[in-house]
């Protein structure tokens, strides 16, 4: 979701005390951080986690461990959020402080390689998509009110569309891409919206007919797998499920509370059978990671519920593989590991450190 300073973090979320962070979110099939799911079960796996200071970059063991991949990190600015190609080539970091975009390739062990120089956007540049035909990345730009628009070249640069931004209600926080890479919906913080477009076969935006949707303070935009779904976390203890219709319309919302306040970072294992929503809790003790079946276009909290979560449980990314969990805990500078059971249950595996963590993106090899 968002990479911050310590200031702009307590303005976003009252009560929050970061004390000293020693220290990882975008847009997967249905994550709140980004995943690319192409390749076969043989391929290794990678993770990398933006925070304020650098990306990290980790090998995921077979067993849900990350271990630091060699260089650990990689310069970008203020990270925030980050998109993996879905063919694994390439990934994409937006710099909140220097209104840019990071540009690698993903190198065979793994490790980003700069594309060279960063790619100017909106101010304060925070969520950040790709289309799955990997031909059009959009990126939501918190302080213009706007929406990037760009094309993929070949050698992964980005270049601007013909008209390079559209506008979109105030605070435009996090982007969800359908699919099919048909609509491209906007979590508006603030101002309480969610804005829905269509993406034109030039990759140009345009506003749904119904261009925008009422709710309270929705953090995240995350489609299901399946594109009939959009799940909106937010309002104070409960996450919001409409369903897309054909024209990329939504109809029918419906709620299921949380285990604790605050939920932010919404993520689908890639078959779409679960789900887990991480809740912040204010930045306090009490944040949990809910977990959810879905199924027939419900989500039905599973027994337990929940599962304890760190301090300032953030955002979270479900590997390519399905089998673990991983959840950036912001105030504590660390990321969480869990292992997904059969029955969708999640099992503390452990933990890594990182500085400030926010969002978190994958890639196999």
């Amino acid at each position: 979701m968002k990479s911050i300073t310590l200031s702009h973090i307590r303005s976003r979320f009252p009560g929050i005390s970061l004390g000293f962070a020693t220290l990882i979110l975008g847009s997967a099939a249905g994550c709140g951080g980004s995943s690319a799911s192409s390749g076969t079960a043989s391929l290794a796996e990678y993770a990398y986690v933006t925070t304020f200071d650098a990306t990290y970059q980790f090998s995921v063991s077979k067993n849900g461990q990350l271990t630091p991949l060699s260089p650990p990190t990689v310069a970008t600015p203020s990270s925030a959020g980050i998109v993996v190609s879905s063919d694994n080539k390439f990934a994409y970091i937006t710099n909140e402080n220097h209104s840019s975009i990071s540009q690698f390739s993903v190198g065979p062990n793994g490790a980003l390689i700069s594309l060279g120089a960063d790619v100017t956007c909106g101010s304060r540049p925070e969520s950040i998509v790709i289309t799955p035909d990997n031909k059009f990345v959009f990126v939501a730009n918190d302080l213009a009110d706007t929406v990037s628009e760009y094309s993929v070249a070949t050698d992964g640069h980005l270049t601007p569309l013909t008209t390079p931004t559209i506008a979109t209600p105030h605070d435009p926080f996090q982007l969800g891409i359908s699919p099919d890479g048909k609509y491209v919906y906007v979590a508006c913080y603030t101002s309480n919206k969610l804005a829905g477009y269509a993406v034109g076969p030039d990759g140009q935006l345009a506003a749904l007919p119904t261009p925008t949707y009422s709710i309270g303070t929705p953090y995240a935009a995350v489609f299901s797998p399946d594109g009939t779904h959009l799940i909106v976390p937010g309002g104070g203890t409960f996450v919001t499920s409409y369903t897309v219709q054909v024209d990329g319309s939504l109809s029918a919302p419906s709620t299921i509370f949380t285990a604790a306040i605050q939920p932010i970072g919404f993520c689908f294992t890639p078959d779409g059978a679960f789900a887990y929503a991480s809740c912040y809790n204010g930045g306090n003790p009490g944040a949990a990671i809910s977990q959810y079946a879905f199924a027939n276009g419900s989500l039905q909290a599973l027994t337990p519920s929940y599962v304890p979560g760190v301090v300032g449980s953030y955002t979270n990314g479900v590997d390519p593989s399905g089998k673990f969990l991983f959840v950036n805990n912001v105030t504590t500078g660390s990321v969480s590991q869990f292992s997904i059971g059969p029955n969708g249950m999640v099992t503390p595996n452990g933990s890594v450190t990182a500085p400030q963590p926010f969002h978190i993106g994958f890639a196999k090899k």
